[in-house]
């Protein structure tokens, strides 16, 4: 037939009518040819259907030693398969609680770029508002340096402008002395 899942199925289904017509020994002979194909190629997911109709079929043929003997692989199947959907089910709990980890650290990692992000942006901010402050305080230093030689000429020009206007006064004084003078003679 060239499918083993299929012939072993139908094999056990087989069984299952002959144990509800309460045929248990066609049961059992059908049951142990879908058992044996089931063992061959490690058709875990029809182990639990097969013991049951076996148990059941031994049980109701009076071989209650069989019947036992498969309720035990049964229990034996039924536990090393809770045992395994257990460590699957604590392989996939914490291979989740891994990533729930890895995204939660991934997000920490963004706020703390994020905040470095902005902490050089405002040292840069800084920075800069630093540089334009010195900038302005060495101009306003020199247009006040500048301002204080300027007054210092401007005052030197006022002292010679007064000397030159006493000079001038004196001058005009003795000019005029002179023109008084030489009126008068």
């Amino acid at each position: 037939l060239g499918q083993p899942f299929l012939l072993a199925e139908q094999q056990y289904q087989l069984a299952e009518l002959y144990n509800n017509m309460k045929q248990y020994d066609q049961a059992i002979a059908v049951c142990k040819k879908a058992e044996a194909i089931m063992e061959e190629n490690n058709f875990l997911n029809i182990r639990d259907e097969i013991y049951s109709i076996l148990m059941e079929a031994y049980a109701g043929s009076k071989n209650f030693e069989l019947a036992y003997a498969y309720s035990l692989k049964l229990r034996e199947f039924a536990d090393s398969t809770y045992h395994a959907d257990i460590a699957e089910q604590l392989k996939k709990f914490e291979s989740e609680r891994k990533d729930n980890e890895i995204a939660l650290l991934k997000s920490n990692n963004e706020i703390a770029t994020t905040k470095l992000q902005r902490n050089q942006t405002a040292v840069a901010g800084f920075a800069l508002l630093l540089l334009l402050l010195s900038i302005l305080t060495f101009t306003i230093y020199r247009n006040r340096q500048e301002k204080i030689k300027n007054i210092k000429m401007l005052e030197e020009l006022n002292r010679r402008l007064e000397e030159q206007k006493e000079e001038i006064s004196g001058m005009n004084t003795l000019l005029q002395l002179k023109a008084l003078r030489a009126q008068m003679n």
